[in-house]
């Protein structure tokens, strides 16, 4: 299950997880560890939380999500410096081929 690598993209605790879905920190331990599997209204709330698919969480291949899911997460690894700088260096290759 993909959920420890959701929860750490999205920045959250497994504290956080477990109050946004109705169980404890302990049991989201357990989900990621797979020790427990969740319930299906527990896989529809760590769905709804991530915006992936149920598909997607139980580790199921990239074919189940869509264009913005795979986009949604793309854009969430990358480090904000260096999409800036990259732009910034793109925009003046731009201008100089302009001139």
């Amino acid at each position: 299950m993909r959920l420890r690598e959701l929860r750490i993209m999205n920045e959250m605790t497994q504290t956080d997880v477990g109050k946004a879905v109705g169980t404890s920190p302990q049991t989201i331990l357990n989900w990621e560890n797979g020790i427990h599997e969740p319930d299906i209204e527990h896989l529809i709330a760590l769905a709804d939380l991530f915006n992936v698919t149920i598909d997607y969480l139980v580790g199921r291949d990239f074919k189940s999500m869509n264009q913005s899911e795979l986009i949604s997460n793309a854009f969430r690894q990358i480090d904000p410096d260096a999409f800036a700088e990259f732009v910034k260096r793109e925009i003046e290759k731009s201008m100089k081929k302009i001139k």
